[in-house]
This record gives C-alpha cells, sequence and structure tokens, in this order.
C-alpha cells in the first residue's frame, strides 16, 4: 500500500466575506473528488482570502500515486479563482 498526503495553501483574491470563501472551496473539494482522493480544509478557517486544504490518497501503485498527485497539482493550477501559494506532500514508505 501507497499513501500520500498532500497540503495545499492557498490565496483566493476574488473573496470578499466567509461566505464567499465557502463556494470557492465547495467547487475545488467537489473537482478533486474526481480524482478519488479525500479533501478537506485544514487551516485558515476564519481567514476569508486564504486556505489550506488537506489532499490525501491511497494507492497499491506508487506510479499511479504520483500520476494522480501531479494531475491534482495541475488541476489546482488551472483554476482561476485560487493561487496555489505552496504545496508539502509527505509518503507513507512501506516497509
Amino acid at each position: 500500500m501507497h499513501a500520500l498526503a498532500m497540503r495545499v495553501d492557498l490565496r483566493i483574491p476574488m473573496v470578499n466575506s466567509l461566505k464567499e470563501k465557502r463556494g470557492v472551496l465547495r467547487h475545488l473539494q467537489t473537482g478533486l473528488r474526481k480524482f478519488d482522493v479525500a479533501v478537506a480544509e485544514v487551516d485558515f478557517q476564519d481567514v476569508h482570502r486564504r486556505a489550506s486544504l488537506g489532499v490525501a490518497m491511497v494507492s497499491g501503485s506508487s506510479h499511479h500515486l504520483e500520476r494522480v498527485r501531479h494531475s491534482v497539482e495541475r488541476w489546482l493550477d488551472a483554476q482561476p479563482e485560487v493561487e496555489v501559494l505552496a504545496i508539502e506532500i509527505g509518503y507513507l514508505v512501506p516497509e
């Protein structure tokens, strides 16, 4: 089993309230789930122009995991309503 956890720090420049931010995050979470990953907001819940998403994925193949990771990163970079500030990645390495 191979597992990967990503922390994606985002800037959301065009929102003016937490309600607008939640709408953008709902769109992102729905879009990311098409990659069969788990996703949740993990930081900056009370800041309306920042967000941090945790994305987790598990696979039997490390190659598949890397393909999904790159797809997720490309998809996030293509979203016009957010700017990706940083991505941190952690792996669970099988023994």
